[in-house]
């Protein structure tokens, strides 16, 4: 009976881009679902407060529901599943550099190598030690390290101007003065949907093409 060979590495990260493509179908949803159940509460809580005749309060919270309905909701929805793509996207890089690194014997990790931020780092690894590339498109390297400049942005400075590193925030106005999809409101970030999507199609297309170049080296 011929033996049938099944290759088990990697395949967590397979699992966990689904998972994240699963999660990114329902973002809008979710927004949506959100700015409804907001508006009902706000527009009861505004008639309760006319009727104890709190006017100032009430004309307050009509002016908030745009903002809040458009700006905060959007933001604290996106923002988590960004985090969650570029982990996804990090991690799978040092699983598969583990090993790579062990099956060709290399005593020099990935977490070794400093300077230039993770991508950088990864393309120098991967390229002089293990003698592949890690992403041989251009764009697609730009795309991550957009990516890893929102995460930085939210996830150590909380998507706050005053919170996030100065180089970091001034590269985050640029882009938005350039046209980029994302804005600053009240001095924080916003991410809209469409780089969302197409942040995690640049992670799942990178790391498909890695896993593949992987096997066959």
């Amino acid at each position: 009976m011929a033996r049938i060979r099944i290759d088990l590495r990697f395949v967590d990260i397979p699992y966990e881009l689904w998972a994240l493509e699963k999660c990114l179908g329902t973002i809008d949803q979710q927004i949506t679902s959100l700015r409804e159940q907001h508006s009902a509460e706000t527009v009861d809580r505004i008639r309760t407060l006319r009727a104890k005749g709190h006017d100032d309060e009430a004309r307050f919270l009509e002016e908030q529901i745009d903002e809040l309905n458009d700006h905060v909701l959007p933001r604290l929805v996106r923002n988590p599943f960004l985090v969650a793509t570029w982990a996804t996207y990090e991690g799978g890089v040092t699983e598969i550099a583990h090993l790579l690194a062990h099956s060709i014997g290399a005593r020099l990790r990935l977490g070794n190598i400093r300077g230039g931020g993770f991508v950088s780092e990864a393309q120098l690894y991967f390229e002089g030690v293990l003698n592949l590339a890690l992403e041989p498109d251009p764009r697609r390297v730009e795309q991550l390290n957009t990516l890893l400049l929102l995460r930085n942005a939210i996830a150590h400075g909380g998507a706050r101007k005053g919170a996030s590193k100065k180089g970091t925030w001034d590269t985050i106005e640029r882009m938005a003065a350039a046209g980029a999809d994302v804005c600053i409101s009240r001095d924080l970030l916003i991410v809209g949907r469409d780089l969302v999507a197409e942040s995690y199609k640049a992670v799942r297309a990178s790391l498909d093409g890695l896993i593949a170049r992987s096997r066959h080296s």
